[in-house]
């Protein structure tokens, strides 16, 4: 059978002491409300948004489970075999995602921002750093009125030197 997402809360299921995600299902119609244990894959914690479809298998005389969803969200054509897509959404428009592809390439929001990894080399150039190179050609003047020659070079190398372990990308 299938129902309705129409809430959830994360409660201690009725075999352990595990918590869960616990989803109120509409299963028949608008007064039947049941609460539902969501089961998703190992690795993954997904709380699908309100109007989601779920498929809804009885797992005893009063225990019923959700093992799959449906966000309405169209599936992404553009992966292939052996690859994933993992996303979240709002109001049935997919927000962030990371696909992993089968070339070992992880794409993060479908790679509109780059990332820089520790050891990367960088470069800075009028065009990508105009208040550093605007600061740089005033103390260069400010240097020249005081007599001093100092070259002032059209673009900086460097390597970034320090790494996180913790990624945020907007």
């Amino acid at each position: 059978m299938t129902g309705i997402v129409r809430g959830f809360e994360v409660k201690t299921n009725r075999d352990s002491e595990q918590k869960v995600l616990m989803l109120q299902v509409e299963i028949s119609g608008p007064g039947d409300i049941q609460s539902v244990e969501a089961m998703t894959f190992a690795g993954m914690q997904i709380v699908p948004p309100n109007n989601s479809i779920v498929t809804v298998v009885k797992a005893g005389n009063a225990w019923k489970i959700a093992p799959s969803q449906n966000d309405g969200i169209d599936f992404d054509s553009s992966l292939e075999e052996g690859e994933s897509k993992i996303y979240s959404s709002n109001g049935g428009v997919e927000k962030a995602f990371i696909k992993l592809l089968k070339t070992g390439i992880i794409h993060v929001n479908g790679d509109s921002k780059d990332a820089a990894r520790k050891d990367d080399t960088i470069k800075s150039t009028p065009v990508e750093d105009a208040t550093f190179w605007t600061w740089l050609s005033g103390a260069a003047a400010i240097l020249a009125g005081l007599g001093l020659a100092v070259p002032i070079p059209t673009s900086l190398t460097g390597k970034i030197t320090t790494g996180t372990d913790k990624v945020r990308m907007p």
